[in-house]
């Protein structure tokens, strides 16, 4: 192995060394000091295990109410599929809830019961609107008027668990869609 070999391999093993020291910040008290010079983000943080890990989880919940109607049932949008046996290394799926999370929490902490006027131009809450309205299913009415309605609410692990209200939207307008599918 000429000097030059030797001298990429201790790079990297360097570079392992950092990273596996990266993933132990309580090991490693001044670490968090440290990374502060990784400023082009070499050093990646996995965090495979939360402090405080998830016990819940989140549910979109969408009702349509027809022009003069009463608002119809609610119906879940969010439901997960079986997963695959590789979803352990491989799930794109996972994506939309882990989003779903995140917006709902930040409506949560922002205005859990909806007064704000300002919560009804907030970006998380648009992207769940439109996320609510574009997973309508076909046959729902489409006479201009009809109003959507979204709710998120959370489920414990346990079984026999009652959901619970996180956060319930105001009623919005949807514009009729045409036959072929454009609005």
């Amino acid at each position: 192995m000429s000097g030059f070999d030797a001298g990429i391999a201790a790079v990297f093993a360097l570079w392992l060394a950092l990273t596996l020291c990266a993933q132990l910040p309580a090991a490693f008290p001044r670490w968090e000091k440290l990374l502060r010079f990784d400023v082009l983000r070499l050093l990646p943080r996995y965090h495979f295990f939360a402090p405080c890990p998830d016990t819940y989880d989140y549910h979109l919940l969408v009702r349509v109410r027809p022009d003069g109607g009463r608002a119809g049932p609610w119906r879940e949008i969010t439901a997960e599929p079986v997963r695959p046996w590789w979803s352990w290394g491989w799930n794109p799926g996972r994506r939309e809830c882990k989003m779903l999370r995140d917006l709902a929490e930040s409506l949560r902490l922002s205005d859990p019961r909806c007064t704000d006027p300002g919560t009804l131009l907030s970006v998380p809450y648009l992207l769940i609107l439109n996320h609510a309205v574009a997973a309508l299913p076909a046959e729902e009415p489409t006479a201009a008027g009809r109003e959507v309605q979204f709710l998120i609410a959370t489920t414990t692990y346990r079984a026999s668990a009652v959901p619970q209200p996180l956060f319930l939207s105001r009623h919005h307008r949807v514009p009729p869609t045409h036959p072929r599918g454009g609005r």
